[in-house]
């Protein structure tokens, strides 16, 4: 069996990659990075893995084939760019950058330097989400006419205000517009709320569709994370509810044309581990992972920065 050695950079969410990645025949984690010492010997005695406060112990370890890049997005640009000029391939979390500069940046330094970059577009990976994808893209409801996303959070995330929720939190239900429908020729927004507290809510305007993307975080602290989308096709409807927290609901349900329902229970492991066992399988085989790629990401960002700039003009903007 083919062995990748893995370096990840964070204790937060790094966390939980170290978790899958212990999951994963075939996958070794090199180290962890981390700047809190009294959290990163805790980890090695819970792991068993090694630990160190500098991240270039593991950016400039040729032996190591993959940096899990799970730090805040602002010092993105420094460790994905050092980690693929010293000749590392790149997983990183999203959002990959707060702009397209950075965003394009590191994605030219991926191609000058023949390396993979590789982007946590996750609900590409989640089961309900993938079965619309897949239901739709073999066209036996035929092409979707509207789209409806939404997603409800608890501001117990930072990041989640007015002038940060587009990037932080719709940026994946932009990614799923974008396989189902491409990228739309305009978005018009419009938000209300403030540095910790928001709901905005986005029209994408296509030629022969529409979309919209409704996200808040404006819920109280004991509501559950929610997020669900509703997908209109001239053979049938495909709906889709999950709620998380203390329990978790999910229904997933396809209204066939005729008038009859069908629930569905879509297979698939959890989109996290879905998405590092495939970037596990790329790395080993030396395949293209498209969807999971910087240039997906890109797509997203465009879409996200195009969003903030209508919630800021009021007017539709031109993606």
């Amino acid at each position: 069996m083919a062995i990748i050695r893995v370096g990840i950079l964070g204790t937060g969410f790094g966390l939980v990659h170290t978790k899958i990645y212990q999951d994963i025949a075939g996958v070794e984690i090199a180290g962890i990075f981390g700047r809190n010492k009294d959290k990163l010997e805790q980890i090695k005695s819970d792991f068993q893995v090694p630990i160190t406060q500098d991240p270039n112990d593991l950016i400039h370890d040729s032996s190591i084939d993959l940096i899990d890049v799970c730090l805040p997005t602002s010092t993105h640009m420094e460790y994905v760019a050092a980690s693929l000029q010293a000749g590392r391939d790149v997983f990183c979390e999203p959002p990959l950058a707060y702009n397209l500069q950075q965003a394009q940046k590191m994605q030219h330094l991926a191609r000058k330097y023949k390396r993979n970059l590789w982007v946590n577009l996750f609900n590409k990976y989640s089961p309900p989400y993938r079965f619309a994808r897949n239901l739709i893209k073999t066209k036996k409801i035929g092409q979707p006419r509207s789209i409806t996303i939404y997603s409800r959070t608890p501001s117990f995330w930072e990041n989640v205000g007015l002038d940060s929720i587009v990037l932080n939190f719709m940026l994946h239900n932009f990614d799923f517009l974008i396989e189902l429908l491409g990228l739309p020729h305009s978005i018009s927004a419009r938000g209300i709320g403030e540095q910790k507290n928001a709901h905005v809510v986005a029209t994408l305007n296509y030629s022969d569709s529409m979309a919209s993307v409704d996200c808040s975080s404006l819920v109280p602290d004991g509501y559950p994370f929610s997020t669900g989308y509703n997908i209109v096709c001239p053979g049938g409807t495909i709906a889709y509810a999950g709620e998380f927290g203390d329990t978790t609901q999910e229904k997933t349900t396809i209204y066939h044309e005729d008038g009859s329902l069908e629930e569905i229970n879509p297979p698939g492991l959890e989109a996290n581990r879905a998405v590092l066992e495939k970037i596990y399988q790329a790395r080993v085989n030396g395949q293209r992972c498209p969807e999971l790629e910087v240039g997906a990401a890109i797509k997203s960002i465009k879409i996200a920065l195009a969003c903030n700039r209508a919630l800021n003009s009021n007017c539709a903007i031109k993606v």
